[in-house]
């Protein structure tokens, strides 16, 4: 029998006390073998006991703690990644915990389709105990079950597999970004292989935005290297419309507001710019959220896009800092 390839698991953790207790149990509770991977952590400047209970977690066989102070997420990912020695890398996040066959099913397809060059997984549903922002930025995200193999333009980087050979091929993450470095690193990849998400297996990601203001926050930071990538990719019709849309947007909303104020009656021109701030973030759902399942949930997910979309437009702002 054809021994397993090795695979690295590198997992950048700051401030993870929270989770990392699941996310070690999961990596031990792990199919594949234990002689057969290895996990780097890789920690950014913990100041909560993340690093301690790391180093007192006895059930893995291969471990390695680094430290990494400073940088930005990519620069952290790219450290664990220089230490690591398998022929294939896969990148996971201290808050996340992937299902027991999640290297075995990943690997597998990797040895048996040439073209697949990077695997991620799907996320579980949401538990009952998921707020309503959880649930539905759910049946938005790209990591929503799809009952088959699909191409995808990008996957998480708290959710990633790959052969080392092509990371290094491609120069790994790019360092300046902040977020964002998963699809910035995707887009490399995917001019020489094939990206692709499975739901053979799954990593559920705990650190979700629960409320309506702390999914604000994160899309404003997303949004600001999301413009960046733009910048500087050479594909700019690819992201033109992701980008430009929530700019758009934001624009609509600052002239509905300051027509209403400097004339508070409705005529028929404010009338259509007030048609138009549904029309748009239904649109987008339209495109997005196929997998939304009642009228209930699709009034949730109108109100989560019109924040999103107010959120990545005001990045602009953020980008300038």
């Amino acid at each position: 029998m054809k021994q397993k390839p090795f695979v690295s698991v590198v997992i950048p953790v700051k401030n993870e006390v929270r989770y990392i207790r699941s996310c070690l149990a999961a990596l031990e509770a792990q199919d594949y073998g234990s002689e057969s991977f290895e996990c780097i952590f890789v920690d950014n400047g913990s100041s909560d006991g993340t690093a301690d209970i790391i180093k007192g977690h006895k059930g893995l066989a291969r471990m390695t703690l680094l430290f990494q102070q400073g940088g930005t997420i990519s620069t952290v990912r790219n450290c664990g990644a220089a230490r690591a020695r398998g022929e294939l890398l896969a990148f996971l996040d201290g808050d996340c915990t992937p299902s027991a066959n999640w290297l075995s099913a990943t690997v597998e397809l990797l040895l048996c389709r040439e073209e697949f060059g990077c695997i991620g997984c799907v996320d579980p549903p949401p538990d009952r105990g998921s707020t309503w922002v959880e649930a539905t930025w759910y049946y938005l995200s790209s990591t929503r079950p799809i009952n088959v193999n699909r191409e995808v333009d990008w996957v998480s980087s708290f959710n990633m597999v790959m052969w080392r050979t092509l990371f290094e091929e491609v120069g790994g993450f790019d360092v300046t970004l902040s977020t964002c470095e998963d699809a910035d690193l995707c887009y490399r990849l995917k001019r020489r292989r094939a990206i692709f998400m499975t739901d053979r297996a799954q990593v559920k990601h705990l650190d979700e935005p629960k409320t309506l203001s702390q999914f604000f926050i994160r899309e404003l930071w997303r949004g600001k290297s999301s413009l960046r990538n733009f910048l500087k990719t050479q594909d700019k019709k690819r992201d033109l419309l992701s980008v430009m849309v929530p700019i758009l947007y934001l624009a609509l909303v600052a002239g509905s507001l300051a027509a209403l104020c400097l004339k508070p009656y409705l005529s028929g021109g404010k009338r259509l710019l007030l048609v138009s701030l549904l029309l748009v973030p239904v649109a987008v759902l339209l495109k997005k959220g196929k997998g939304i399942p009642s009228a209930g949930a699709w009034i949730r997910a109108l109100w989560l896009m019109t924040v999103y979309l107010v959120a990545r437009g005001l990045a602009i702002f953020n980008f300038a800092r």
